[in-house]
């Protein structure tokens, strides 16, 4: 386990350093973080250690309560989904909302082989509809496609299928381009909270989380998407929102009961190692830069075991891939959960 000595914390830089992150001339790496208890939308320079923007919801018309959860990158355009106001939005890059689509208790956001927006149902939600949500891009009109299994979250995607997982039951599903669903049973019973889910960028794995037993369940993608059962890895506690590596050779788990991230290896099976230190407190989604270099964290700080300049902070950690070390903490709004890297390359 990667931990930081007392020095080594006083020291960590919470805006800038001397890496060069990017590469001269190279992109800035820029994380879009929803800081779901500001009702904010926080746009970090992950290279430079510094928030470049702060979206206000609440200018934009939306109460305080808006809860964004969730974003996806789409050119120019933000794809946001608000819990609290049972909508899906897309934004400029500015912050100005273009276009809005109302469906109950927004969680997750993808899309669809087809083209339109995906979304599922939030996590927090109490008796959501057991159905996806298909967002026209342009008109904004929603199809709610039931899916037959109680609270659908988590959500992944390769260019051909969709997956899903219920919150409540051990189920998994596939949705392929023809619209048919298929279902394969997830092995270890009820009462797992099958809470998040990634396809590899090369579309041969699929991972799921369980939160309530510790563990990832892992599956090889058939050439036509069926997911077949590999193996279960226990990570640590409360997995939440993975990621894989650019070359699919490692899955970044963040531990939110742990205050860790998990560095698993997928083929081995085992778990790598561990990263911890100040500044991850209650991780909730990992992302990894196009080039595999730096994961992105996102931390709840519900605890408030982190108090840096701004008490009840969220933070955006900075961990460098290849030797566990994190290098960055940005201080982002209260209670941030889902995060995009712009200009990613990896298919959600």
């Amino acid at each position: 386990m990667s931990r930081l000595p007392l020095l080594a914390l006083l020291a960590l830089p919470l805006a800038g350093c001397d890496h060069d992150h990017g590469g001269s001339g190279a992109a800035p790496n820029r994380v879009l973080v929803m800081n779901q208890t500001d009702a904010t939308l926080s746009l970090v320079d992950a290279d430079a250690g510094t928030v470049v923007k702060t979206i206000d919801l609440t200018a934009q018309g939306f109460a305080a309560t808006a809860r964004p959860h969730m974003a996806l990158i789409r050119g120019t355009e933000w794809v946001v989904s608000l819990i609290g106001a049972d909508a899906v939005v897309v934004m400029d890059t500015t912050g100005r909302v273009l276009r809005r689509a109302a469906t109950a208790s927004p969680g997750m956001v993808s899309v669809a082989p087809d083209g339109r927006y995906l979304v599922s149902r939030s996590l927090s939600a109490t008796n959501p509809p057991a159905s996806l949500a298909f967002i026209d891009p342009v008109t904004m009109a929603v199809e709610e496609r039931l899916v037959c299994v109680p609270h659908p979250h988590a959500l992944g995607r390769t260019a051909t299928t969709v997956y899903t997982a219920s919150l409540r039951a051990p189920s998994l599903l596939r949705i392929g381009a023809d619209g048919e669903t298929r279902g394969v049973t997830v092995p270890g019973g009820d009462g797992q909270a099958l809470g998040h889910l990634a396809v590899s960028p090369d579309g041969r794995r699929l991972a799921v989380s369980a939160e309530l037993t510790g563990s990832v369940h892992l599956y090889t993608l058939a050439t036509d998407g069926t997911p077949l059962y590999d193996a279960t890895i226990a990570v640590g506690q409360r997995p939440w929102h993975l990621h894989f590596s650019p070359d699919s050779k490692t899955l970044y788990v963040p531990l939110f009961g742990e205050d860790a991230v998990a560095f698993v290896d997928p083929a081995a099976r085992i778990v790598r190692r561990k990263v911890s230190g100040y500044g991850i407190a209650e991780p909730y989604t990992a992302l990894v830069s196009n080039d595999g270099k730096w994961l992105y964290v996102t931390s709840a700080n519900g605890k408030g075991s982190y108090t840096g300049r701004r008490p009840g902070a969220g933070t955006l950690a900075v961990i460098e891939t290849a030797t566990g070390k994190i290098v960055r903490i940005v201080e982002v709004g209260r209670g941030p959960t889902g995060a995009a890297l712009l200009g990613s390359t990896h298919l959600h």
